[in-house]
């Protein structure tokens, strides 16, 4: 029965002491594979497999990617390093933009998702953002944000701001409270108009900060009971 005791404890101690760790999968990007993008604008090859990026150091859109899909849209754009002047990754060798135009499509402004499972407790999102127009594009165009199961919900995070001679990669963060365990909906979406041109994402993170445990009269009720049944077993004996 002291092993029971114990082991209670022992949950207790390590729902505690929680390290935060990135639930999202490929949340910077830098996992590849071999699909293929659609067609795009610009110099040969036309169409570029993603695990090919860096080497062609091209920009390419995807109808997904390893561990997201498409919401909505025509699709995600990854870019490299030098592909913009003004801008390298945040970290490793990919980023992304959501506002797209794949060639023969009309840009649009697309919305990624990835489906997690979550348990009650709290949780902090976040995501580096980088403007890429300037002041004088039109209002909005450089907005992401991020959602919770649904863009018709409120955000949970909005960037939006223009780019200056001195922008920096700039770090959006926030915490929420899932109430019941089941499968949720982190979606990445980009705001303003289609016109191609739009905010730049890398890095997103999920990270579960503290498990919603018993209150501590609830826990003291489950001690109590717990030593009552080593009670009644000694009494047995």
């Amino acid at each position: 029965m002291w092993r029971i005791v114990f082991s209670f404890l022992l949950a207790l101690t390590a729902a505690a002491s929680l390290s935060a760790t990135n639930i999202l999968l490929n949340g910077d990007f830098e996992t590849v594979d071999g699909r293929l993008d659609l067609p795009v604008y610009g110099t040969p090859p036309f169409v570029r497999p993603l695990d090919q990026l860096t080497v062609i150091g091209k920009a390419a859109v995807y109808t997904s990617l390893p561990g997201w899909w498409l919401w909505s849209g025509v699709g995600v754009e990854v870019q490299v390093d030098a592909v913009l002047s003004f801008v390298s990754p945040h970290s490793g060798q990919h980023y992304i933009e959501l506002d797209s135009h794949p060639n023969g499509s009309q840009p649009s402004t697309s919305a990624i998702a990835q489906t997690v499972h979550l348990v009650p407790g709290w949780y902090r999102l976040s995501f580096w953002y980088f403007p890429r127009m300037e002041a004088g594009a039109p209002a909005d165009e450089n907005l992401i944000a991020a959602y919770l199961d649904s863009p018709s919900s409120l955000p949970l995070l909005v960037a939006n701001s223009y780019r200056t001679a001195s922008t920096t990669w700039t770090l959006f963060q926030t915490s929420f409270f899932i109430a019941s365990p089941g499968a949720r909906h982190i979606i990445l979406a980009a705001g303003g108009p289609a016109n191609g041109y739009g905010g730049l994402v890398d890095d997103v993170s999920l990270e579960l900060l503290e498990l919603h445990t018993p209150e501590p009269a609830t826990i003291g009720l489950a001690g109590a009971g717990l030593l009552g049944l080593i009670w009644m077993r000694r009494r047995r004996g």
